[in-house]
């Protein structure tokens, strides 16, 4: 992090007391107050000063709630642990509020070209860290790669500035979003006042997993379904084993924050994936396949998400064929009864999935009196989705077939022709939906009338070619 020097507050500053420390640097801004690097004889720390205009009021309660977020967590190793702290109850500019904290090395600085190994592992200790902050109570809320710091030979969280516990001073507002910025949990944008941040905690360590990993500077929104190729890592990155986080985040990110794994859950997780179980070796080396093991585990979790993402694709599809089939059933209706109507027998609606098919059967005029000779012909009215994409883009065909008993044959490679058809393309839900459905629905009531009777005039003939 490019170090600034100290600005017009901290010179303005300097008779203020902190405490001995000497301030230096700054270090960088947040939306509470400015950091500094501080020095007092051979100690160095990270000073950080509330903004004057917080001086009063929830933001200098949000305040003192940091330091006594940190004092609950000063027995662990995994917490940018606090060093000093004044809070005085009217604060001045002899005597702002400031708290003094290690000095460590942001992330971005700390890991550069780190591998996945490297990256879980990081999240790993960060993820053990939280469960004992869970254990405590205090749950971080603001859980992104800017407050994971380099401290002492081993990864921290900093910055419990949104830390929430039992007893605290400060309060959420009613609707107040609160979190990081694309990093942040459902719940906390619009019930963050009752909502639990264990949970939160757990999806933000997640998209912040996927975005060390990935390279990107910021997590693609809401829950990562395993199998969407956006979400997958092996997208992003080229790694044998990457498929096989693809459940666990997964699960972190549900919507719901009580189908969440814990962070207990989420640490051990990712325990397995840096440790996975070595297999007992075989007895005889020429059966020995074990090397194969991780690299298939990978390929069948990958398979697996796109067997998932497939089947739940087909769910979708089937519940719009349902509305689909809805909003036509009266169509269908009307085409069915004007057949019965108009003395044809035989007459039969069919409805799959995803449309339907009304037919009906026109005898031939005149008795057969050869093998050739045309005996009846079945006549078909379908419509129906050709094709369903997930992005919410639909094919809808529309099509009047008739198939004569016997049938001509038709040259070899000669392709299919039906006496009408037409192909409409609409996006499902759109504003334009409804639109091409009337179109639809006037283009076959249109057709239908010409269509049956070119058919029951070609009845007349003694044989078709």
């Amino acid at each position: 992090m490019k170090k600034k020097q100290p600005s017009v507050t901290a010179k303005q500053g300097v008779s203020a007391d902190y405490g001995g420390w000497e301030l230096h640097n700054e270090l960088g801004a947040g939306g509470n107050g400015i950091v500094y690097e501080a020095h007092r004889g051979s100690e160095r720390a990270a000073l950080k000063v509330l903004r004057k205009s917080y001086w009063k009021g929830n933001r200098l309660d949000r305040f003192r709630d940091e330091v006594a977020a940190m004092e609950r967590c000063l027995g662990l190793a995994g917490v940018i642990p606090l060093l000093d702290h004044r809070l005085p109850e009217k604060p001045s500019k002899k005597t702002p509020p400031w708290l003094a904290m290690g000095l460590a090395t942001p992330l971005e600085e700390a890991l550069t070209g780190a591998s996945l190994d490297e990256v879980v592992t990081l999240v790993h200790a960060v993820a053990a860290t939280l469960t004992e902050m869970h254990a405590l109570g205090v749950s971080h809320r603001d859980v992104k790669p800017d407050n994971i710091l380099w401290f002492e030979g081993a990864w921290a969280v900093g910055d419990l500035g949104l830390a929430d516990f039992e007893a605290k001073r400060s309060t959420t507002a009613e609707g107040e979003k609160l979190g990081p910025a694309f990093f942040i949990a459902p719940e906390m944008l619009n019930t963050a006042k009752t909502a639990d941040g264990g949970p939160a905690d757990v999806y933000s360590l997640a998209k912040t997993l996927w975005v060390l990993a990935t390279g990107q500077r910021f997590p693609l929104p809401g829950h990562q379904a395993r199998g969407v190729a956006m979400f997958a890592l092996n997208t992003w990155i080229s790694d044998p084993r990457a498929a096989l986080l693809e459940a666990v985040l997964a699960a972190a990110t549900l919507p719901t924050p009580t189908q969440r794994p814990t962070m207990a859950d989420f640490r051990d997780e990712l325990s397995r994936w840096l440790n996975p179980p070595t297999p007992k070796p075989m007895t005889d080396d020429d059966l020995d396949l074990s090397e194969l093991q991780q690299d298939l585990a990978g390929r069948h979790a990958r398979v697996a998400a796109e067997d998932q993402e497939r089947r739940d694709f087909e769910d979708v599809k089937r519940a719009y064929g349902q509305q689909f089939n809805e909003r036509f059933d009266g169509l269908a209706s009307e085409l069915e009864q004007a057949l019965r109507a108009g003395g044809f027998e035989w007459v039969d609606r069919q409805a799959s999935h995803w449309g339907f098919t009304v037919s009906a059967t026109v005898p031939a005029e005149k008795p057969p009196r050869g093998p050739d000779d045309l005996r009846h012909i079945r006549i078909e009215l379908y419509l129906g989705l050709s094709r369903h994409e997930l992005g919410g883009q639909i094919e809808v065909d529309a099509r009047f077939e008739l198939t004569p008993t016997p049938s001509p044959r038709r040259p070899k490679g000669e392709p299919h022709r039906w006496p009408w058809r037409k192909v409409y393309t609409t996006l499902a839900g759109s504003q334009s939906e409804e639109g091409v459905f009337a179109e639809i629905e006037g283009d076959m009531r249109q057709a239908f009338g010409p269509f049956v009777r070119s058919v029951v005039d070609m009845s007349k003939q003694r044989t078709l070619t």
